[in-house]
């Protein structure tokens, strides 16, 4: 009984071993919508970071955003104000992504909101919308609350952070399976 355990145990291990690791999906990421309270001149640079957070994941293999702009202008397709579902999948189409991330960044009092959104190009569907909030300036928002938000997204998420300035800072704990779960946010 014992050695055909043994058995069972290593033919389970040669399987879930020689599985491929699964390859990265491609995405473009949309420029961040800046809702109320954050300043529009800091959309370009938010979103950067946006983008290089979603690639230092693993998880996506992202289009830059020059190259976003070179293959859109070329379809004739202007994409500035770009931020609904519709919209994003159009743009994806064009570029021949399989996903798409679009979000946006508000400010109520001195609370700080990154919505994102993951959309199946093909079907246009919601694949997963997650948010990282923070009482904190935009500075911090830049250097925690994107990799959050990005890190909910592709279910790594477990995030509980604490301010480097003193200030609150809302934790984001990731709490599901793949990256269907959902974030449970503690103030």
């Amino acid at each position: 009984m014992f050695v055909r355990r043994q058995i069972i145990l290593l033919v389970v291990l040669i399987i879930v071993c020689n599985v491929p690791a699964q390859e990265p999906v491609t995405v473009a990421v949309l420029d961040l919508e800046m809702l109320t309270g954050v300043p529009e001149t800091y959309q370009g640079a938010l979103s950067e970071i946006l983008r290089e957070e979603f690639f230092h994941t693993g998880r996506f293999r992202v289009i830059e955003r020059n190259n976003m702009e070179d293959i859109l202008t070329e379809q004739g397709f202007q994409f500035s104000g770009c931020t609904s579902d519709e919209c994003a999948v159009e743009v994806g189409q064009l570029l021949g992504v399989q996903q798409m991330i679009a979000g946006s960044i508000s400010k109520l009092g001195e609370l700080h909101t990154v919505s994102l959104r993951l959309i199946d190009v093909e079907t246009g569907e919601v694949l997963d919308m997650q948010s990282a909030r923070c009482r904190c300036s935009i500075e911090e928002v830049a250097e925690t609350s994107l990799a959050d938000a990005a890190q909910a997204i592709t279910g790594k998420g477990n995030v509980s952070r604490q301010s480097t300035t003193g200030r609150q800072v809302v934790g984001v704990h990731y709490r599901g399976c793949g990256s269907y779960g959902f974030p449970v946010v503690v103030l």
